[in-house]
């Protein structure tokens, strides 16, 4: 991976990145992390397939060169989150790993009155990274108050979000941060409720299946006989429907006839169903990994 490509899939402007101190070496690209003072710390580096950590002791959050007093600080998952917010004047620090945050960190955060913690689209990470973030805070002394901030359902995180229209982006997050400050607690009141609630919500089916047909038949029929959550069933259903297309715009005609439906969306409500129920037949994996394959490559 190279810097050019890193900015592509990101959606991030290459200067600004290297404004960051990011650059590229032979196989990899490096992002450094700096002390709160601005001074290096260590690099964390990457490639297609795996990041690792460069020469060096210990662990830091990301981002911290860039914290400025004022009445918020975002606390998000990884380079990327903290990267697109700090491209959006908004500020955040970027945790390397879902479980990593440090009591001693709070000592970073622990000016700022409320702190938004994000919550990724994911089937458990997201969770677990709120869970440990609030307890590390609540550990490390901090008195503020806490909210948990979510991309919308049909996004992977909020650098996925800012990817699918960067222009409006930070309108966006305010909008999301304005209904998070409505339901911001004290963190000594946090509690496991807290964490129950930031479960992926449920996708409307109704913006999935057509009014009639078939497939609004099969989904009905396996809903009551089997009590089991339906968001898979439509899945395996129009997985077998494509499958009886036997040209590639025949199955691409059949998936864009379903209303407001994406990829993306698709692919969720089979992780939220994954999470959810006991496992499944090698048939309907394979009917699921169809419907996915062919919704998304369609679409």
């Amino acid at each position: 991976m190279n810097l050019a490509t890193y900015a592509e899939v990101k959606q991030l402007p290459v200067d600004f990145l290297e404004s960051l101190g990011v650059t590229e070496n032979a196989d990899c690209l490096e992002i450094p992390y700096f002390n709160i003072d601005g001074s290096p710390f260590r690099s964390r580096l990457r490639n297609s397939t795996k990041r690792w950590w460069g020469p060096g002791e210990g662990v830091l959050p990301y981002g911290l060169q860039k914290l400025e007093p004022g009445e918020y600080c975002i606390i998000a998952e990884g380079e990327s989150d903290q990267q697109t917010f700090s491209c959006h004047d908004l500020r955040a620090i970027g945790i390397p790993g879902a479980t990593t945050f440090k009591p001693e960190w709070t000592k970073y955060v622990e000016a700022y009155p409320i702190l938004y913690i994000c919550r990724d689209n994911d089937a458990s990470g997201g969770q677990i990274f709120v869970e440990k973030v609030t307890e590390g805070l609540r550990a490390g002394g901090y008195t503020g108050r806490i909210a948990v901030v979510r991309s919308p359902y049909g996004t992977k995180d909020f650098n996925d979000l800012h990817c699918q229209d960067p222009d409006k982006f930070k309108s966006a997050f305010k909008k999301i941060e304005a209904e998070a400050l409505d339901e911001a607690i004290e963190i000594k009141e946090a509690d496991e409720d807290m964490f129950s609630a930031t479960e992926m919500p449920k996708p409307d089916l109704s913006r999935i299946l057509p009014e009639s047909g078939w497939l609004s038949e099969y989904h009905a029929l396996m809903t009551r006989a089997t009590d089991a959550p339906s968001v898979f069933h439509v899945l395996v259903g129009l997985g077998i429907e494509v499958k009886g297309k036997k040209t590639l715009q025949g199955q691409q005609d059949l998936i864009l006839s379903l209303p407001e439906v994406n990829g993306f969306q698709v692919v969720m409500a089979l992780l939220a169903y994954v999470e959810s129920v006991e496992p499944f037949t090698i048939s309907e994996i394979s009917q699921g990994i169809l419907v996915l394959g062919a919704t998304v490559w369609a679409l």
